[in-house]
């Protein structure tokens, strides 16, 4: 074709099925069906020289007459062969493999300006070789930026985006932006904004494909919410990689999420990444909850991996939720990742749970080290506070726990705060905050905050007994203790698996053998002592410790108080537990006492006590 025109075709104005196309010149434009296509099946390249117009052609009927379709090359292999001079030629290109290399022979004839990609895709640029390619926009200016996201093109970062001075970026499309280790910096703005907005019904995913993982949305100030992005209702927001860095909201009563808000009906889902240094500001009487993420009514926030962590809510104690604020209605499903190291001056540094959301726990999530600043009257009191779980509000394992671990603090204080966690773990994931609590598992095998029990008391001996200390076998024992009716130690509180059973039997011991070597007398076993000291404890046969340990958990079950003592016998010292029982009959007003004296045997379900062989049932 040296020139001329062909226009108005209802199917397409060229159609390259196996033979051969050159364009000298000329016109194709207004064909209904394709200016011109090369099938799939086509084994020749196209080639153009002098001033040629591919233009202004259309994809087909129906909704395709809306659509640009000038040049298709429907066979991947397929190139422009470039045999001349371009001059003012202008041609649409679309092709079935999206990105490669588009011309042979342009360097010298032409330049990417003679192309446009038929949609906004892809665009068009020069290699290193000077050949037209198909690849995705390179953008260098914060409007760019924006420009791909209203058309709904995916992005890859080749340097920084400032926009100090520019408006919010606003996602209405399906947007995917690889940060490529660059920044979008939004400068901190005077008069506020967020750096990037996703509304109507759009989605946008963040990914960093750089080697060290340099990428990062910052420069937000916002006096609203969602100071690094702020997710619309009904939107979508996916985290691959990147983080969110050094983003704020404040004074405000809707100051909430300083690093992403999940505004309702939304839903965001984080893989990988970070969400770093962002913050919420609130006065006295404003709020400022979610200093990295505030999930609001009805929306969705599931964290798969990734990092929260040193984010800040605070200013009053309303300012909840360092690390992530779960509001009403809301649902948080943390798989993964680690939320750490953030601090709020109201409750929930980790994570805040209100009443009717939902928050759900699983494999190897990690709430720790999470900071509150204030107490609930507004006086400085530093303290660990990771999960706070407001009225009614409950943490569910949806499925098994492999290393998960978070601290718990409660509204109500104690009480149930697991749904689902028998069959998926036990109780070792999760700590109390306080110290005046546990976690135990109750007989649903649902963890529970109690009460931690008193240490066990010592009698004649300062201070109380717990499970932290060491036993030392040169125990000081007072000379009080010696005297008649001493040297014995009582147990009125729970027996658990921390309980150091043994270490109160050995100590137990020591206080006997004192008192024996002050009167003056010695044992069997003081004559036969051994060598050396760490030989000289009291451990006893592995049968003996479980029949101990097994007796004390049902006198303890039974609330039945009890105490520790070693008889001398022949062959040394063996120790017995002593409960007493007190009792008031309604027909003899007075107090009777019922002493029984259990011997410890090697069978661990039977006692033989001073009248009789008993056997207990757990």
């Amino acid at each position: 074709m040296y020139g001329g025109t062909i226009r108005g075709a209802v199917a397409s104005g060229v159609r390259v099925m196996g033979g051969s196309f050159t364009m000298y010149g000329g016109t194709i434009t207004d064909n209904l069906n394709w200016g011109v296509t090369v099938d799939e099946y086509s084994d020749k390249d196209i080639t153009i020289s002098g001033s040629v117009k591919i233009t202004d052609n259309k994809r087909g009927t129906g909704w395709g007459r809306f659509a640009t379709g000038n040049l298709f090359l429907k066979n991947s292999e397929r190139k422009i062969q470039i045999n001349g001079s371009l001059g003012d030629s202008l041609i649409g290109i679309t092709t079935n493999a999206g990105k490669g290399i588009l011309t042979n022979g342009l360097p010298g004839n032409g330049d990417a300006d003679n192309f446009k990609y038929d949609d906004d895709d892809y665009e068009i640029w020069l290699n290193a070789k000077g050949e037209a390619i198909v690849d995705n926009p390179h953008i260098t200016t914060w409007s760019e930026l924006q420009k791909a996201m209203t058309n709904g093109i995916d992005v890859i970062l080749e340097e920084n985006i400032n926009g100090e001075y520019e408006k919010t970026l606003e996602v209405h499309n399906s947007v995917v932006v690889d940060l490529n280790g660059h920044t979008i910096d939004r400068g901190m703005p005077d008069r506020g904004g967020n750096v990037i907005k996703i509304d109507w019904n759009g989605s946008l995913t963040i990914k960093d494909s750089s080697p060290d993982k340099s990428g990062i949305i910052t420069g937000g100030l916002t006096y609203s919410s969602g100071g690094g992005v702020y997710v619309g209702q009904g939107c979508t927001f996916i985290m691959d990689g990147g983080s969110i860095y050094g983003n704020s909201t404040m004074d405000n009563d809707n100051c909430q999420g300083g690093g992403v808000y999940v505004g309702q009906g939304a839903t965001f889902i984080m893989n990988d990444g970070s969400i770093i240094n962002n913050s919420t500001y609130g006065d006295s009487e404003q709020k400022g909850p979610g200093g990295g993420v505030y999930v609001g009514q009805g929306a969705t926030f599931t964290m798969n991996g990734g990092f929260i962590t040193e984010n800040w809510s605070q200013g009053s104690n309303t300012c909840q939720g360092g690390g992530v604020y779960v509001g009403q209605g809301a649902t948080f499903t943390m798989n993964g990742g680690t939320i750490n190291e953030n601090i709020s001056t109201g409750n929930g540094s980790g994570v805040y749970v209100a009443d009717n959301s939902t928050f759900s726990f699983n494999n190897n999530a990690q709430v720790i080290d999470n900071l509150r600043q204030f107490d609930d009257n507004g006086y400085f009191a530093e303290k660990n506070e990771n999960i706070y779980l407001a009225a009614n509000a409950m943490i569910h394992i949806t499925e098994p726990l492999d290393g998960a671990r978070a601290g718990v603090t409660m509204m109500e204080e104690k009480g149930v705060f697991t749904q689902g966690l028998k069959g998926n773990g036990n109780a070792s994931a999760f700590t109390s905050d306080t110290s005046e609590y546990r976690v135990v598992l109750n007989d649903d095998g649902e963890a529970l905050l109690t009460e931690k029990p008193a240490p066990c008391v010592i009698k004649g001996v300062s201070g109380s007994f717990n499970d932290k200390i060491k036993l030392n076998y040169y125990f000081d024992i007072p000379e009080s203790v010696v005297d008649e009716g001493g040297a014995y130690v009582t147990i009125t509180n729970d027996v658990n698996d921390e309980t150091p059973l043994m270490p109160l039997l050995c100590l137990s011991k020591k206080l006997i053998l004192s008192k024996a070597k002050a009167s003056g007398s010695a044992s069997p076993w003081q004559r036969r002592k051994p060598a050396t000291p760490s030989q000289r404890d009291c451990s006893i046969s592995g049968a003996m410790s479980s029949a101990f340990r097994t007796l004390a958990e049902i006198l303890t079950t039974r609330k039945t108080a009890f105490n520790i003592r070693w008889r001398n016998i022949s062959h040394g010292l063996r120790p017995e537990i002593w409960t007493k029982k007190t009792r008031r009959s309604a027909r003899r007003p007075k107090t009777t006492t019922q002493r029984h004296r259990f011997i410890l045997t090697t069978t661990q379900k039977t006692w033989r006590t001073s009248h009789s062989a008993v056997k207990w049932k757990r």
